[in-house]
């Protein structure tokens, strides 16, 4: 990608206070815009000055007479080639100077600088830091599990080191010691500044998930933004233990400590529909002042250049030195608007603007008069401000640009380019350079921003570019360009205008918590979903209704409401391709293929925090694996991912609305199932997002998901497990094995084994079937309490559990063999009984093998798997034959065949397991 110096120019002059059309004589302006103009300025002093400090302007060449604007609404008409002022505010100051003399008139515009001194700087949260005294700048490479070392003044990277996993944020105390936050391990990585030796490993807790670091040089403190345990975490340097802590309402990002220390700003990373959050926290006690609020805007139209939206994605934060004034770096995300919200569809320049916006840290709140949306832009990452407090420099995430800003007027004063995805920025105190990381080019942008601190014009040229590493340790060559295309919407072949790319919605892969009205796309309501562990498509279509079979198929949106022009060109487009889950667009695009590589390559969920600390599961937890599968919950949610999206089955459970729309235009006959691990941190919850927490889904929802009628420490222990769960291939049946007794009725008959047979609990008492066996004795033996065991059965109460379980199961697999074998009979060209429709059949099929599953899920796992009759496998197939009732030609009849030899197999498997099983007791009871 080349690179080019863009010159930073004042994008406004003040205007002139004295008329130029009063004046015949010839006029020249000439602003202070490069080297050769600015001598046409002497200042005395030559740099930024104080409030309330004098400063003289002399012209280079003198004039007979010159009239003065000072910039500040000061005047000083007809005077000599020289002027001495004194600014009584802070502010970059235009000033405008017009000479007379017998050549003419003219008029020349230079600016002055004018800061309030303070006692002590701010700090930031940021992927890089520079240290001053030892000419080095560190950031943290969040792919590549590694920090680097640049030396500021060579340009030269003189280290990398390996640190824990996705290192995030980097900070330096008063010892020059480099802090490191790695959110996959939830460590803290503490290295010598100079040559990276590893000082300490600071553990926390499981699931903290440490996103961001500041630290307080002066108290010895550093805090911690976790967004997983949603906690801001206070650590003494000194020893690196954790000494305060508290507990916020939802994920922290980014964090801005004030320069005297006492106060602490923290954003919140996801918003409500209603505001963003920034907090304010003393930080004496560690107690929460406030919860400012960056209110949604329902009222601006929208247009080419304006939209409705709510702040999200509070990435950065800074305080201004010197004024009372926080800034933060947010899109505006509009789910107002809409064809079911407001009748107005959104569109590439109406979905997400970039916001940056101002706190009055004084009143607490935001001076929504100062929101400023940069137009044709995405979204804003990382913000700093000028130690003298006159530039703010602000990162374009996903526009590849530093902005500079000047806060007095809010104007954008200059644009540089920078590497893909700039997520962090630090300036050089000593030399004014300005370093710019790079979050998916693995690169360092060097600028010399010395003239505009200086002087606030010039020229602002790249200095170089450095490699942050040395090796990809992590990621394929197709994976890192498919990460730089999901980040990018300066690509007119990702978007219109450089507004929206995957990362709008999806920063780091994961989700912004927003419900869009997806109406206008052919869909409807619809709740961003995480990518983050779906491993892109190798479980299942994607979208809540399944409509893409492929990532690639992503060229769709793309193309519509991105506004790009697509990476297929529009004859591979048309050639069949031109519809989701039509023509296969893989190994068309080398893009498109590298963009489905960094998708599918997102295969870890975060830790959850609320397991134990070494990761393990909660007893609670355990014994809500066991109501899991007494309410069914797996008849779905099943298999490696705990979700049957493999199946390519749709389900209606009860949660459509007319607000829930369409699918890909078409009717909407269900959704597909949506995983369970990671839950605890992709709320909310449902298609639409109506349940904001799973206690809300579980008590008030609707369908298959009201547990309304249990009681409430059930629902609880429910959820417990499922807050819990963040790995894959999860054993559910041992998992509920090792949990303790559940018994909140008092009978001493487990919970979930009431609700498995019963339905609800109260119901284990007496003898339901007759047998002579109490329900108590059938609970404490393992047997069935709703079939009467055969008399052999009972006098064998060894195996009495198993049989009850295994003869039904052998059962239901001959007859299962018999009508699968129909079918498929049926689907090559035989006889059709007309007593038994394919479609009926069926569907009677697929209830069979739910019924066989959860026999088979009563045996003993290691048992059952080694006998090929494995719960999962019939699951499986009562899915495969669920298909059926819709599917015809060759896949159809694939299905078929698959179905009977599960059947086949399981039941003589399950036959021999059964003479052996009887061969016993009768050995037994001789």
């Amino acid at each position: 990608m080349s690179r080019k110096v863009v010159p930073v120019l004042r994008v406004a002059l003040v205007a002139f206070s004295l008329s130029l059309a009063s004046i015949s004589m010839p006029v020249k302006v000439e602003a202070q815009v490069s080297g050769e103009a600015a001598q046409s300025f002497i200042y005395s002093p030559n740099g930024p000055v104080p409030v309330g400090s004098s400063v003289t302007i002399s012209l280079t060449q003198a004039a007979d007479t010159v009239d003065w604007d000072m910039g500040d609404g000061t005047l000083y008409p007809a005077v000599v080639s020289s002027i001495t002022h004194t600014y009584r505010r802070p502010g970059n100051y235009s000033v405008v100077a017009k000479g007379r003399s017998a050549g003419g008139v003219s008029v020349k515009v230079g600016s002055v600088l004018v800061y309030q001194p303070s006692l002590s700087l701010p700090q930031s949260s940021s992927t890089i830091v520079t240290l001053p005294e030892e000419r080095l700048v560190w950031s943290v490479n969040q792919d590549n599990d590694s920090v680097t070392a640049v030396n500021a003044d060579t340009l030269t990277r003189t280290a990398e080191i390996q640190v824990g996993g996705h290192p995030t944020s980097i900070a330096a105390d008063k010892d020059g010691r480099v802090w490191v936050t790695c959110r996959d391990d939830d460590t803290v990585w503490v290295l010598s500044g100079t040559n990276g030796a590893l000082l300490q490993k600071i553990q926390l807790p499981y699931g903290t998930l440490p996103v961001s670091i500041v630290i307080d040089k002066g108290r010895s403190v550093a805090y911690i933004a976790a967004r997983g345990s949603k906690k801001l975490i206070q650590l003494s340097t000194p020893r690196g233990d954790i000494t305060k802590s508290l507990q916020l309402s939802a994920s922290p990002e980014a964090l801005a400590l004030s320069g005297d220390g006492t106060s602490l700003y923290v954003s919140q990373l996801i918003s409500s529909p209603q505001a963003g959050v920034v907090w304010s926290i003393g930080t004496s006690d560690l107690t929460l002042r406030n919860a400012i609020q960056l209110a949604v805007d329902t009222t601006t139209l929208d247009g080419s250049n304006s939209a409705k939206g709510v702040p999200n994605y509070l990435l950065g934060l800074a305080l201004h030195p010197s004024s009372n004034e926080l800034w933060v770096t947010a899109k505006k995300d509009n789910i107002v608007s809409g064809m079911v919200r407001t009748s107005t569809d959104i569109g590439p320049e109406t979905t997400l603007r970039t916001l940056i916006t101002r706190i009055d840290t004084t009143r607490a709140q935001e001076v929504t008069s100062k929101r400023l949306d940069i137009d044709n832009k995405g979204l804003p990452g990382a913000i700093t401000i000028g130690e003298k407090g006159n530039h703010v420099l602000v990162t374009l995430l996903t526009n590849n640009e530093l902005v500079i800003l000047d806060p007095y007027t809010n104007i954008q004063v200059g644009t540089i380019d920078t590497a893909l995805a700039p997520d962090g920025v630090a300036l050089d105190s000593k030399t004014g350079r300005i370093f710019v990381k790079s979050l998916t080019e693995r690169m360092l942008t060097v600028v010399d921003g010395s003239q505009i601190f200086a002087r606030g014009q010039g020229q602002v040229p790249i200095l170089g570019q450095v490699s942050l590493i040395a090796q990809e340790k992590r990621m394929t060559n197709a994976e890192v360009l498919g990460k730089q295309l999901f980040y990018d919407s300066s690509s007119t072949k990702m978007a219109f205008e450089g507004y929206i790319s995957c990362a709008s919605c999806h920063i780091d892969g994961g989700h912004d918590g927003q419900v869009w009205d997806f109406t206008g796309r052919g869909e409807g309501l619809r709740n961003t979903t995480t990518l983050r562990g779906q491993e892109g498509d190798k479980h299942g279509p994607l979208h809540w209704t399944g409509n893409f079979d492929e990532v690639q198929d992503f060229e769709h949106d793309i193309r519509g409401p991105f506004g790009g022009r697509g990476f297929l060109t529009d004859a591979q487009f048309e050639q069949g391709r031109n519809t989701p889950l039509g023509g296969k667009k893989a190994g068309v695009s080398p893009e498109l293929d590298a963009l489905a590589a960094y998708v599918n390559s997102l295969d870890r969920f975060d830790r959850s925090p609320f397991k134990k600390e070494d990761g393990s599961f909660t007893n609670e937890a355990m014994q809500g694996t066991k109501l899991f599968l007494a309410l069914n919950c797996s008849s779905c949610h099943s298999g490696v991912m705990l979700s049957d999206s493999a199946s390519r089955v749709r389900h209606d459970v009860g949660t459509a609305k007319g607000t829930s729309g369409k699918r890909l235009g078409s009717t909407l006959d269900g959704f597909d199932t949506p995983t369970l691990i990671g839950l605890a941190h992709t709320a909310p919850y449902l298609h639409d997002g109506s349940a904001k927490t799973l206690d809300e889904l579980f008590s008030k929802g609707s369908g298959v998901h009201t547990l309304s009628h249990l009681p409430k420490v059930l629902i609880d222990r429910l959820t417990r497990f499922l807050l819990e769960v963040d790995e894959k291939a999860l054993n559910l049946e041992e998992l509920g094995k090792k949990a303790g007794l559940l018994d909140s009725d008092g009978d001493s008959i487990d919970d979930a084994w009431e609700i498995t047979y019963f339905k609800q609990l109260g119901k284990g008492t007496g003898d339901h079937d007759g047998d002579g066996v109490s329900d108590l004795d059938e609970f404490r033996r393992g047997t069935d309490p709703t079939v009467p065991a055969s008399p052999q059965d009972n006098s064998c109460p060894r195996h009495a559990g198993t049989l009850s379980h295994l003869r039904p199961l052998t059962e239901g697999l001959l007859q299962a063999s018999a009508i699968s074998g129909y079918l498929k009979s049926v689907l090559e060209g035989g006889p059709i009984d007309p007593s038994r429709p394919a479609g009926a059949t069926a569907s009677s099929l697929s209830s069979l093998f739910t019924t066989i599953e959860g026999h088979a899920k009563k045996l003993r796992l290691s048992v059952a798997d080694r006998l090929l009759i494995g719960p999962s496998r019939f699951a499986t197939a009562s899915r495969n034959a669920h298909r059926l009732i819709t599917l015809s030609g060759s896949r159809a009849r694939s299905i078929a065949g698959a179905t009977k030899i599960i059947a086949d197999v399981g039941s003589k498997r399950a036959s021999r397991y059964l003479r052996r099983v009887t061969s016993q007791c009768t050995a037994q009871r001789r």
